[in-house]
């Protein structure tokens, strides 16, 4: 990626760049120009280049039969967001012995998708914001040297931010609770016991990246029908027993992609992303458990079921970019609960699948920054840097090629 002469001591380099940046911000660099170097190295020009791009790919597998071979096609296409140049040096400019550092800056259209990688293989798709440095060598054998620097966009979120502010604030926001219902047996025969799954989730349209959202699971039980006696009033694990800790349950994200290169060709994957909210293997902290005292419901004079209900409370943060549609790619996430119970078939498992939808939840001013000089700069200037918080994107993201990127 780097292909400088020597990469301890590089001809060009790129500096200043980090953080999430956001649709119409301007971003603000530093070229280092290592002059001793870059004449050692016939150098002719320095150009700095901003690219976005949506690229999507489907390989497609053809078997070999009789005489003719097995053999792969690449359905492909790639979309230009955005195009920006900067000559920074050439020879007519002088040649000075020394390192000097050219500031540089570019700006993000109003309008932006976010950065984006899903892969599966050969087939990906993603959208992707690179800042380039490219030093020119004349002569067909003689190889350009160039710095790739990614970028992490995303969009301004007025409502998000809002919503971000006051959840760490702990003002008090609306719910809305999700709910299933099933019945589940341990075994292949017998009367059926039921179970309840309650999710509670603010109640707002779109949940904020890097900020805690509060949830509750409740899930109640009641036992099969049966005969009341002392052994079941002492036993704290009837079945179906509701989770006493949070590794008995999980929260998943989940990544509903699809790539479509032409009406011809589409690839579609849901996909399993993180384990949320310190439930299963989720990591972060865990939630608080509150297992209510069990109690007899009876049905009749002779039998009865046992009410079981525990309640776990705790917090889940997104860092996965935000979905988006577009013609080439889309890209959406739901969150999948799940509680397993004991039993000889799949269905004794209860879960809950819930769409969400994820913004930024940055605005286009961070309540940290105010300007030194606010008559020198507009209302709504940004901050001179990136947002300070990372995505979660795939290694590939930060590996591709200039052919993909």
């Amino acid at each position: 990626m780097f292909g400088h002469k020597d990469d301890a001591n590089p001809a060009i380099k790129i500096q200043g760049i980090s953080g999430i940046y956001l649709a119409g911000q301007v971003i603000s660099g530093e070229a280092i120009l290592n002059f001793p170097v870059i004449i050692e190295d016939d150098i002719e020009e320095v150009h700095v280049k901003f690219r976005g791009t949506l690229f999507v790919n489907i390989t497609e597998h053809k078997p070999g039969h009789g005489n003719t071979p097995a053999r792969t096609k690449n359905h492909q296409k790639t979309k230009s967001l955005v195009e920006q140049e900067i000559t920074l040096w050439n020879r007519s400019n002088g040649t000075p012995n020394t390192k000097i550092a050219y500031p540089f800056s570019f700006r993000l259209p109003d309008e932006v998708l976010p950065s984006s990688f899903c892969g599966w293989g050969s087939n990906r798709g993603h959208v992707t914001y690179f800042i380039k440095i490219v030093g020119v060598r004349d002569g067909m054998l003689h190889r350009n040297r160039r710095e790739y620097v990614p970028l992490q966009v995303l969009a301004p979120d007025f409502q998000g931010a809002m919503v971000a502010k006051g959840l760490r604030q702990r003002i008090p926001y609306p719910t809305r609770t999700y709910d299933t219902h099933k019945e589940i047996r341990k075994g292949i025969f017998g009367d059926y016991s039921n179970v309840t799954l309650q999710f509670v989730l603010p109640d707002f349209a779109t949940f904020p990246l890097f900020t805690p959202i509060p949830y509750i699971l409740r899930v109640i039980t009641l036992t099969k029908p049966q005969k009341r006696d002392e052994e079941d009033e002492r036993d704290e694990n009837l079945y179906p027993a509701p989770p006493k800790t949070p590794s008995e349950a999980t929260l998943r994200l989940m990544r509903l992609a699809n790539i479509r290169p032409g009406l011809l060709h589409s690839f579609t994957s849901n996909d399993e992303l993180d384990h949320l909210g310190g439930l299963g293997e989720g990591t972060g902290p865990k939630p608080s458990v509150h297992v209510n005292e069990k109690k007899w419901m009876p049905k009749g004079t002779k039998e009865g079921s046992w009410l079981q209900e525990s309640t776990l409370q705790g917090a889940f943060v997104l860092t996965r970019p935000p979905g988006f549609q577009e013609d080439l790619m889309s890209v959406s996430y739901s969150l999948f609960l799940e509680v397993k119970f004991p039993g000889l078939i799949m269905s004794s498992d209860v879960e809950l699948n819930i769409p969400i939808t994820v913004s930024s939840g940055l605005p286009m001013i961070s309540d940290d920054w105010l300007p030194r000089e606010p008559e020198d700069r507009p209302a709504i200037a940004y901050p001179p840097h990136g947002y300070n918080y990372q995505l979660a994107l795939a290694e590939e993201y930060y590996l591709l090629d200039d052919a993909e990127a």
